[in-house]
Order: C-alpha cells, then sequence, then structure tokens
C-alpha cells in the first residue's frame, strides 16, 4: 500500500500534466446509498480517463537509458491514450499496439499525436505485425 508520502510525491510529479479534478459531492447518489457519495470526474482528464497518472508517474521513475528505448503497450482504450499522451507530455518515445477492432474515435483521437500506433492481426493476444524497420530500431 502506498504511503501518503509516495501520494504526495506523485501529486508533485504530475502537477502541470494533468487536470485536477475535484470531488463532485452527489445528493442522488448519496440519498440512494444512505451515505455522502461524492464523484471524482476523471472523464474531464484531456485523455477522458485516470489513466494518464499511472502512466506518467512510471515515466518518471525510468531511468535515462530506459526512457530512450521506449516504451510498448497493448490496448484498445482508456491506457493506450493515457500512455500515448503521458510519453508525449515526457517526451519518450511509445509505441502503442491495437487490435484491429479497435473504434476509429480511440485509434485516431488527436490526443494521441505522438508515438506510432500498429495493429495486431486480430486481437489483444495474437502476435502483432511488427514493420522490418521497427524490429531493426528496437531489438
Amino acid at each position: 500500500m502506498p504511503t501518503l508520502e509516495q501520494f504526495k510525491n506523485a501529486r508533485s510529479v504530475l502537477k502541470g500534466v494533468i487536470r485536477e479534478t475535484s470531488l463532485i459531492d452527489s445528493p442522488a447518489l448519496s440519498k440512494g446509498c444512505g451515505n455522502r457519495v461524492y464523484l471524482k470526474p476523471e472523464n474531464m482528464q484531456v485523455t477522458g480517463a485516470y489513466k494518464i497518472r499511472g502512466a506518467y508517474y512510471k515515466i518518471s521513475t525510468l531511468t535515462q537509458e530506459q526512457r530512450e528505448r521506449g516504451l510498448v503497450t497493448a490496448s484498445a482504450g482508456n491506457h493506450a491514450q493515457g500512455l500515448a499522451y503521458a510519453a508525449q507530455a515526457a517526451g519518450v518515445p511509445a509505441t502503442i499496439v491495437m487490435p484491429t477492432t479497435t473504434p476509429w474515435s480511440r485509434s485516431t483521437t488527436p490526443r494521441i499525436t505522438a508515438p506510432t500506433s500498429f495493429s495486431t492481426a486480430r486481437s489483444l493476444t495474437s502476435p502483432p505485425s511488427w514493420p522490418p524497420s521497427w524490429r531493426r530500431r528496437r531489438g
């Protein structure tokens, strides 16, 4: 379990990268649950989800050598967008592998501009079709 100090450190690392999202009191949910319920609108992040938080923080812990090698992930959704945005913000090269069934709006979103996206044959469990130039560069 992360300590309070680790949370404070992560918050300082993320400052200026993510949008601050305040808690919003929800009277309707509070009434229905019989307790105070607050919502944290992470959908207001530039990527539309909280995933950017973990991605950017993890990038901040990488060594310079690791950062230069870049990142690779396979995702069809919020993780892909969060990592792509975080890598772009940190100046780290990233490759996002997405299945061919990924909705067009997710794979062409303007939020993903820096990394290169490749599609897999059918799903995230099938091997990606890496271009020969990528294999030579990345090993």
